[in-house]
């Protein structure tokens, strides 16, 4: 449990760089599905980072809402590790292993993250 009480608003919490994946998950690499790994740096160490975006079917039927969604979550090789201190805080705010939803606004530097099930209801992340 994290010692924050009601809203908070961090700034410049962490960075995030992400490239498409070099090998995919799956069998083979479906564009409609495309994969990203990268790392999330926050208190000088980085994080292997992976998700995959889903189209949201309004978007592609009606073209209404967030284009994708996804789950953030680390991307570290199968086997039993111990997370360190700032994964696990990052796992607790919610940050981390959570469902979003993924808007872009055609021309702006700026993509939003909004969360589905736990803490975090919104990230903005700016290029």
């Amino acid at each position: 449990m994290l010692p924050l009480r009601g809203d908070t608003l961090f700034q410049n919490l962490a960075t995030l760089t992400l490239a498409a994946a070099k090998t995919p998950r799956s069998a083979r690499a479906d564009a409609r599905y495309p994969e990203f790994e990268g790392h999330l740096h926050f208190r000088g160490q980085d994080y292997p980072i992976y998700l995959q975006l889903l189209a949201q079917p309004e978007q592609v039927i009606n073209h209404q809402g967030p284009q994708a969604s996804f789950l953030f979550e680390t991307n570290y090789p199968v086997g039993t590790r111990q997370r360190d201190a700032g994964e696990e805080w990052l796992f607790n705010l919610g940050l981390l292993g959570d469902n979003y939803t993924l808007e872009l606004v055609a021309g702006q530097p700026l993509m939003r993250w909004r969360g589905l099930n736990r803490g975090v209801s919104r990230i903005d992340l700016v290029k």
